[in-house]
Protein backbone atom coordinates (compact mmCIF):
# COMPACT_ATOMS: atom_id res chain seq x y z
CA UNK A 1 0.00 0.00 0.00
CA UNK A 2 1.24 3.26 -0.69
CA UNK A 3 1.83 5.95 2.09
CA UNK A 4 -0.23 9.41 1.54
CA UNK A 5 1.62 13.13 2.25
CA UNK A 6 0.73 15.97 0.91
CA UNK A 7 2.21 19.57 0.60
CA UNK A 8 1.89 23.13 -1.39
CA UNK A 9 3.69 25.60 -3.73
CA UNK A 10 2.93 28.33 -1.58
CA UNK A 11 3.44 31.81 -3.33
CA UNK A 12 3.64 34.85 -1.20
CA UNK A 13 2.18 38.40 -2.57
CA UNK A 14 5.01 39.15 -5.12
CA UNK A 15 4.65 36.26 -6.37
CA UNK A 16 7.76 34.13 -5.12
CA UNK A 17 7.58 30.43 -4.33
CA UNK A 18 8.67 29.18 -0.68
CA UNK A 19 11.48 26.76 -0.40
CA UNK A 20 12.64 24.79 2.61
CA UNK A 21 16.32 23.65 3.38
CA UNK A 22 16.27 20.39 4.65
CA UNK A 23 18.38 17.10 4.83
CA UNK A 24 17.54 14.34 2.66
CA UNK A 25 18.01 10.42 3.34
CA UNK A 26 21.87 10.47 2.84
CA UNK A 27 22.04 13.73 5.22
CA UNK A 28 22.70 16.40 2.46
CA UNK A 29 20.72 19.63 3.00
CA UNK A 30 18.83 20.13 -0.17
CA UNK A 31 15.89 22.11 -1.42
CA UNK A 32 12.46 20.86 -1.57
CA UNK A 33 8.77 22.31 -1.71
CA UNK A 34 7.03 21.55 2.10
CA UNK A 35 4.88 18.47 2.28
CA UNK A 36 4.82 15.55 4.66
CA UNK A 37 2.24 12.71 5.59
CA UNK A 38 -1.31 12.70 6.43
CA UNK A 39 -2.08 11.91 9.82
CA UNK A 40 -4.81 9.12 10.75
CA UNK A 41 -8.39 10.63 9.75
CA UNK A 42 -6.83 13.75 8.11
CA UNK A 43 -7.71 14.76 4.52
CA UNK A 44 -5.08 15.66 2.11
CA UNK A 45 -5.82 19.61 2.53
CA UNK A 46 -5.67 19.29 5.80
CA UNK A 47 -2.17 17.45 5.98
CA UNK A 48 -0.90 20.15 3.35
CA UNK A 49 -1.63 23.04 5.31
CA UNK A 50 -0.65 21.61 8.97
CA UNK A 51 2.63 20.52 7.15
CA UNK A 52 3.91 23.24 5.30
CA UNK A 53 3.16 25.46 9.04
CA UNK A 54 5.07 23.31 10.52
CA UNK A 55 8.13 23.19 8.16
CA UNK A 56 7.64 27.22 7.08
CA UNK A 57 6.31 28.89 9.89
CA UNK A 58 3.78 30.92 7.63
CA UNK A 59 -0.29 30.48 8.16
CA UNK A 60 -1.18 29.90 4.52
CA UNK A 61 -4.51 28.87 2.62
CA UNK A 62 -5.41 26.98 -0.45
CA UNK A 63 -6.32 28.75 -2.80
CA UNK A 64 -6.16 25.57 -5.89
CA UNK A 65 -5.72 21.97 -6.50
CA UNK A 66 -2.35 21.50 -8.65
CA UNK A 67 -2.51 17.84 -8.28
CA UNK A 68 -1.42 14.05 -6.93
CA UNK A 69 2.29 13.13 -8.35
CA UNK A 70 2.44 9.44 -8.21
CA UNK A 71 5.05 7.20 -7.77
CA UNK A 72 5.17 3.42 -5.98
CA UNK A 73 5.74 3.99 -3.44
CA UNK A 74 3.65 7.66 -2.27
CA UNK A 75 1.41 9.53 -3.67
CA UNK A 76 1.67 13.12 -2.82
CA UNK A 77 -1.48 15.54 -3.06
CA UNK A 78 -0.33 19.18 -4.03
CA UNK A 79 -2.10 22.30 -3.40
CA UNK A 80 -1.11 25.84 -4.99
CA UNK A 81 -1.16 28.08 -1.05
CA UNK A 82 -1.01 31.31 -0.61
CA UNK A 83 1.06 32.84 2.78
CA UNK A 84 -0.98 34.72 4.81
CA UNK A 85 1.57 35.42 7.94
CA UNK A 86 4.98 34.35 9.12
CA UNK A 87 4.33 32.53 12.70
CA UNK A 88 8.10 32.79 12.66
CA UNK A 89 9.14 29.30 14.00
CA UNK A 90 9.22 26.15 11.96
CA UNK A 91 10.23 22.42 13.30
CA UNK A 92 13.41 21.31 13.49
CA UNK A 93 13.63 19.04 10.18
CA UNK A 94 13.65 22.45 8.23
CA UNK A 95 17.27 24.39 8.50
CA UNK A 96 16.24 27.26 6.37
CA UNK A 97 12.54 28.89 5.00
CA UNK A 98 13.84 31.26 1.55
CA UNK A 99 10.99 32.91 -0.87
CA UNK A 100 12.24 33.04 -4.45
CA UNK A 101 11.30 33.49 -8.48
CA UNK A 102 9.75 30.71 -9.68
CA UNK A 103 13.02 30.54 -11.82
CA UNK A 104 15.22 30.61 -9.22
CA UNK A 105 13.43 27.55 -7.41
CA UNK A 106 13.99 26.05 -10.76
CA UNK A 107 17.36 25.72 -10.42
CA UNK A 108 17.68 25.51 -6.67
CA UNK A 109 14.96 22.24 -6.81
CA UNK A 110 16.99 18.75 -7.80
CA UNK A 111 14.45 16.16 -7.28
CA UNK A 112 11.89 15.76 -10.22
CA UNK A 113 8.87 15.77 -8.40
CA UNK A 114 9.40 19.19 -7.03
CA UNK A 115 10.68 20.62 -10.51
CA UNK A 116 7.34 18.88 -12.34
CA UNK A 117 5.35 20.22 -9.06
CA UNK A 118 6.62 23.76 -9.32
CA UNK A 119 5.96 23.79 -12.91
CA UNK A 120 2.37 22.99 -12.27
CA UNK A 121 2.28 25.80 -9.86
CA UNK A 122 3.53 28.06 -12.18
CA UNK A 123 1.67 27.72 -15.32
CA UNK A 124 -1.61 27.97 -13.15
CA UNK A 125 -0.27 31.23 -11.08
CA UNK A 126 0.59 32.57 -14.75
CA UNK A 127 -2.87 31.90 -16.03
CA UNK A 128 -4.29 33.79 -12.66
CA UNK A 129 -2.28 36.78 -13.26
CA UNK A 130 -3.51 37.11 -16.87
CA UNK A 131 -7.06 36.83 -16.18
CA UNK A 132 -6.72 39.32 -13.04
CA UNK A 133 -4.95 41.65 -15.53
CA UNK A 134 -7.65 41.46 -18.04
CA UNK A 135 -10.08 41.83 -15.57
CA UNK A 136 -8.26 45.63 -14.40
CA UNK A 137 -8.37 46.59 -18.08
Amino acid sequence: MKSESAGGVVFDGAGRVALVRQRDRRDRLRWTLPKGRLDPGESAEEAALREVHEETGRLTKVVGVLGVYDTRRRRTHYFRMLALRDDGVFDDETEEVRFVKPERALRLLRSRRDRTVLGWATARWQQVSVRAQLLRA
